[in-house]
């Protein structure tokens, strides 16, 4: 304890007093018995009192930011969403999943680059209200919250407030930045999204043939990643190189990390080419797979389309292939990154669905002259000493070897 002059700005320790008590009460701790001119913490240093002291100081326990999290086995639909974006300077277009739980609305994706963060609102009558602050999670180390600002002054923090048509199933506001921060208390935005229509797709999903080379990062938006080991280290987007990559050096986990296409629409009874560009970076292998589900979540991904291949091309190389369902409905692909722990990235682009339009299966011989070859499950096969009786898709058409 020190008595503090505060004319001189000087300290003197205060001998006579023997113990400093703290009351703790309601989760609060408050220091006791401290003022302007009886303090206590400054520093001794160089045989001097130095820095600055405490008083009447009350501590609080600091209650961390929780994410939103929907309730188990939540049923949610695809919607698409178009909006202005005030960073982005463009429309933004992208899926984003919604469910309903009685009066509530969890809306997963609002924001292109935070696919897997939900916001949640509450219905009254034809309004949807998202209270500000809500965290949303980290990018880049940096928390982001969901604020709104009137457009017409940005300094009036406001909850988020969308207009619900419930027989037109469709979203809406025109009034409002929806405002990704860094803050939940100030504006530190790193995007706004002004004119916003959120409307129900449907079931039929993207019609084929599907492209997405990555080249924007309003493309990898529609897309769901899923750190399912929870290490940190999952898909991004690649800016500079118009791809995403999943990055995995000093990983403590095998990779178990999925990129999940938007819906697609697979006709029952057709054939359907899968492919992806995809390389290493260094002379550390990664590895992959592809499989097919019925929504945008890992426990649906059930149908081998690649096998678990291992990357060790440091440049693109397409993988490949052959989907056929037994029901027309919206399917969804899923890129699963399962390298081993701390290699370095696995690079994948230019990811295509296209019809099969061949009638047949045509036979060649073992010594086909042909350079790109691959097996049912995407897998490249050199043909120089010839092929071992199969069937495989030779220049994007299925063959039968005998």
């Amino acid at each position: 304890m020190l008595d503090y002059d505060e004319d001189y700005e000087e300290a003197e320790v205060k001998n006579n007093v023997k113990q400093l008590t703290y009351t703790i009460s309601d989760g609060k701790i408050t220091l006791n018995g401290t003022s302007k001119s009886v303090i206590f913490g400054a520093a001794w240093t160089s045989g001097e009192w130095t820095g600055f002291g405490d008083y009447n100081t009350v501590y609080t326990v600091h209650v961390a930011d929780e994410l939103v999290t929907p309730p188990a086995g939540l049923q949610t639909e695809t919607y698409a969403m178009e909006a202005e974006g005030y960073v982005s300077q463009s429309i933004q277009k992208y899926p984003v999943y919604i469910g309903f739980s009685g009066a509530d609305v969890y809306i997963k994706g609002f924001f292109s680059d935070m696919p897997n963060a939900w916001i949640k609102g509450s219905i009254e009558g034809d309004k949807v209200t998202f209270k500000k602050g809500q965290y949303m999670g980290k990018v880049s180390n940096s928390d982001y919250y969901l604020i709104a600002t009137p457009t017409g002054n940005t300094y009036q923090f406001e909850d988020l407030v969308l207009d619900y048509d419930a027989a037109a199933e469709t979203f809406t506001n025109n009034t409002q930045f929806a405002i990704e921060s860094t803050s939940k208390n100030q504006v530190y935005l790193t995007e706004a999204l002004s004119n916003i229509t959120i409307k129900k797709t449907g079931n039929d999903g993207l019609e084929v043939p599907f492209v997405e080379d990555f080249s924007t990062k309003a493309g990898f938006g529609s897309w769901t990643v899923i750190d399912a080991n929870n290490d940190g280290y999952t898909w991004n987007h690649n800016s500079l190189g118009g791809n995403v990559e999943y990055f995995n050096m000093m990983t403590k986990a095998d990779g178990d990390d999925w990129l999940i296409s938007p819906a697609i629409k697979l006709e029952a009874g057709k054939n359907y080419i899968f492919s992806v560009d995809a390389k290493n970076s260094s002379v550390y292998p990664e590895k992959m797979e592809v499989k097919l589900g019925t929504n945008a979540q890992a426990e649906t991904m059930s149908t081998e389309v690649i096998a678990p291949t291992e990357i060790s091309n440091g440049t693109l190389t397409t993988y490949k292939g052959l989907v056929k369902v037994e029901e027309t409905n919206a399917y969804y692909f899923g890129i699963h990154a399962i390298s081993a722990q701390d290699q370095m990235t696995l690079t994948i682009d230019n990811v295509k669905v296209e019809e099969d339009e061949t009638t047949g299966i045509s036979r060649i011989s073992t010594t086909a002259d042909t350079s790109d070859i691959f097996t049912l499950q995407g897998t490249k096969v050199n043909a120089k000493a010839g092929l071992a009786p199969g069937i495989y898709v030779i220049n994007g058409q299925k063959r039968i070897v005998k």
